[in-house]
């Protein structure tokens, strides 16, 4: 499997239209890699979770990739991303931090960064974050799941609910490591205008400072 998520993960970054699976491989198996792909790489702007699977005989099977940016516009906006990451988080700096200050600079610069907004586009990726500066909660853990990973900090993305959220609905938050243990932090709910949604999901208490909200601040998953 690990072969085979290589190989796809050197597909997209090449932004390539189509691949030749390997034989045995399943399209279950495929999707396992590209949901790996995505959850682990969140540089990966220009692809959305969109590909199809196409079986022309038991040996001769392909993965037909789409994606969301044309290959010419990749490089540009890597580029645009990376002057907001220089000059506006200021990451030369942000590396002189101790580690848990890189993680609290990561969570209130987005915060202060961004806004929520459910209707923004591409809010799967970090281009909502950085570019459009409007974003849902997937790109919010993304961007500080990239920003991280470039502060040497070992962070994840988590999939769940909120208690007391409708049925079938998503969340995601991160997952990162600190002085050898781990903790969840939830940056889109840090936004104070999100109270009332902590409110609804049982927080009684709101900490809050400056218009950033730290309930879901780094902490253990039994709180």
């Amino acid at each position: 499997m690990d072969i085979l998520y290589g190989q796809i993960e050197q597909a997209i970054r090449n932004h390539s239209l189509l691949m030749l699976v390997p034989k045995g491989t399943t399209q279950d198996d495929v999707y396992q890699c590209i949901r790996r792909i995505i959850r682990e790489n969140p540089d990966i702007f220009w692809f959305a979770f969109q590909w199809e699977w196409e079986e022309f005989s038991e040996h001769v099977k392909r993965v037909v990739f789409r994606y969301v940016f044309p290959k010419s516009k990749v490089e540009d906006i890597k580029n645009r991303i990376e002057e907001v990451i220089n000059l506006d988080f200021q990451i030369d700096y942000v590396r002189t931090l101790s580690p848990l200050e890189r993680v609290a600079y990561v969570y209130k610069w987005i915060i202060s960064y961004c806004n929520y907004n459910l209707n923004s586009a591409f809010n799967q990726s970090i281009y909502s974050v950085f570019l459009l500066r409007n974003s849902v909660c997937m790109g919010y853990a993304k961007a500080a799941q990239y920003l991280l990973m470039r502060l040497d900090i070992d962070c994840r993305l988590v999939f769940g609910q909120l208690k007391g959220s409708e049925d079938f609905s998503r969340h995601c938050w991160n997952f990162l490591k600190l002085d050898n243990a781990y903790y969840h932090m939830d940056v889109c709910l840090g936004d104070n205008k999100l109270n009332s949604i902590l409110m609804e999901s049982g927080i009684n208490a709101i900490w809050e400072m400056n218009g950033i909200t730290y309930n879901l601040f780094c902490v253990p998953t039994e709180e």
